[in-house]
C-alpha cells in the first residue's frame, strides 16, 4: 500500500511540475496540441541536399571574394626561371601511378604464393611435413 501511494505521489508532483512549467515557457507544447501525423524519416538524399544548402552560400562568397586575375593559374602557366616546369607534371603522374603499382604487386603478391598452394595436396603436405 505504501508503495502505491509513493508511486501516486510522485505522478502528481511530475503533473505538477509539468504544467508549472508548461505556463512559464510557451515553447512548451502539451502532448494533446503536439499531436501531429507522423512524419516520414529523413532520407539521406535530403540530408546532404539540406548540408549542402547550407554551406553553398559561405563557398560562393569566399569565391566571389577572390580576384579572378591572381588566382587563375595552372602548373603549365607557372613561369620559374630556370625552369622549364616538366617536374610539377611528372611529379603528378607519378603520384598517381605510384598507387596503382602498390596495388598491383600487393595482387601479385597474393597471387604467386596462392597459386603454388593450390597445387599441393594437404593431407600429403601434413604427412611429410
Amino acid at each position: 500500500m505504501r508503495l502505491i501511494r509513493i508511486i501516486l505521489l510522485s505522478l502528481f508532483v511530475t503533473a505538477v511540475f509539468s504544467a508549472v512549467a508548461s505556463l512559464r515557457d510557451p515553447r512548451i507544447v502539451p502532448l494533446t496540441a503536439a499531436a501531429q501525423p507522423p512524419q516520414a524519416p529523413p532520407t539521406i538524399a535530403s540530408v546532404a541536399d539540406r548540408e549542402i544548402s547550407s554551406i553553398e552560400p559561405q563557398i560562393l562568397d569566399a569565391d566571389e571574394a577572390v580576384p579572378e586575375e591572381k588566382f587563375n593559374f595552372s602548373p603549365e602557366d607557372l613561369n620559374i626561371r630556370g625552369s622549364d616546369n616538366k617536374g610539377a607534371i611528372r611529379a603528378q603522374a607519378v603520384f598517381l601511378a605510384a598507387p596503382w603499382l602498390l596495388l598491383i604487386v600487393a595482387l601479385l603478391a597474393g597471387y604467386i604464393p596462392g597459386g603454388r598452394a593450390t597445387k599441393v595436396h594437404p593431407i600429403v603436405s601434413l604427412r611429410e611435413g
